[in-house]
Parts: C-alpha cells; structure tokens; sequence
C-alpha cells in the first residue's frame, strides 16, 4: 500500500492487441484479497490448533508424527512418543468448576512446552490428554530424562484465583521402530503404558514393553 505496507493481493494481466495484431499494452486489474486470506488463515488455524491451549491439536499432530516418521525411516533414527494424562483431572473439574479446570489445562500446556526443545510437538490430544512427539532421538535415555524434566515441570504448584492445585502426570512412552513403524500403533503403544503408569499408582512414567501389551490383551 501507499504506506510501505505488505498486502495479499490478486492480479490479473492481459495484453491487448493492435490492429496488427501484435501486443500494443497490457490491462491489468489488481484485488485487495486480504480479508479473504484472514479469514482463510484463521481456518486453517482452528482446524490445526486447540481453541482453549493453542497447542496443536490432534489433526496437527498426526500431520507431524507421520513427518517425523518419514524422515526418522530415511535416516534410521529413532522417533518417542509421550502420551500424558493429568492425574484426578475429573476431581479438579467437578469440584472446582469448568473454568479452573480449562484453566489448569492451559498452563500444564504451557509447561509442557517450555520443558521440550524447540523441534519438538506439544499437541492437547483431547480432554485431560497431551501428547508429546520427540524427533531425532539419540538414545532410551534422553526420553527418560525428557519425562523427568516434564514431571519436574509440573511439580511446582499452580496458583488459579484462591486456589493452590498441585497436579501430576501419568506419562506412557513407545518408540519408532521398536515399538511400531505406524502413528496409530505408536499412540495405542503408548497409551497402554500411560494406563500402566497410573495402575501402578500415577504420577510417574512408564515405556511400553510387549510384555505390558500382552497383559492388556489378556485381561481384555
């Protein structure tokens, strides 16, 4: 624009002919699109991130697991995947109301966003439930000192109006490719040791192992 302002337009050119049919000069006709794209981006935006955390959603979060997945099969690497759950959310929820509950949520978001590296994916896979996809992966035990610093994370108390909550995280981990070469399996994986972390009292982490997936099959 006139004030040195950036702008998405649309352009169309076309050339006009003279008498012998050669180009004389063009015509060109250009439209002021940006509200279009505004509200495009905000589209596009809503349907890729959590309303109520900003953090990606689950639609993102596919979308990134599958690309992490890719590059870690071109350069036999090793993708983690946390899946975490907030320990006696429901209690929280039902005896502090909604609003302290979408609140608490945002701020573990938060949390756990400034506890992994920047390559890294922070998603609200829905309710209480966050998962976490870690590219690029050197060894078990950099997914285990990621976890601890995420349950360190989340030790320190969150203060909401006059309340004072202390949380914890049940965290479940599975890894490409030990523990399945697809997202789905991976997820599944990984929630299995999630529910394991809680059975054996919350609060803590646990990797899926085969042997933890044929207790689950078998109890099923």
């Amino acid at each position: 624009r006139k004030d040195g302002v950036a702008f998405w337009n649309e352009l169309h050119v076309s050339p006009v002919l003279g008498e012998e049919g050669d180009v004389t000069h063009f015509v060109a006709i250009i439209n002021d699109i940006s509200e279009r794209m505004k509200y495009e981006q905000q589209l596009e935006h809503k349907a890729n991130y959590d309303d109520l955390t900003g953090l990606p959603n689950r639609n993102l979060m596919h979308d990134r697991l599958a690309q992490a997945l890719i590059r870690a099969q071109r350069r036999d690497g090793v993708v983690a995947l946390l899946f975490a759950d907030i320990d006696r959310f429901k209690i929280i929820n039902d005896s502090l109301g909604h609003q302290v509950g979408d609140r608490l949520l945002v701020t573990v978001g938060q949390r756990l966003r400034e506890s992994v590296r920047a390559n890294d994916t922070v998603a609200r896979y829905g309710g209480d439930e966050f998962v976490v996809v870690l590219t690029d992966v050197a060894s078990v035990d950099d997914v285990t000192q990621m976890a601890t610093r995420i349950t360190e994370s989340l030790a320190a108390p969150i203060a909401i109006d006059d309340q004072t909550l202390r949380v914890t995280l049940s965290i479940g981990a599975s890894l490409y490719p030990r523990d399945g070469r697809e997202a789905a399996t991976l997820i599944k994986n990984a929630d299995t040791a999630m529910y394991r972390s809680k059975e054996l009292g919350r609060n803590r982490f646990q990797f899926f192992t085969a042997e933890l997936n044929e207790q689950v099959l078998e109890r099923r």
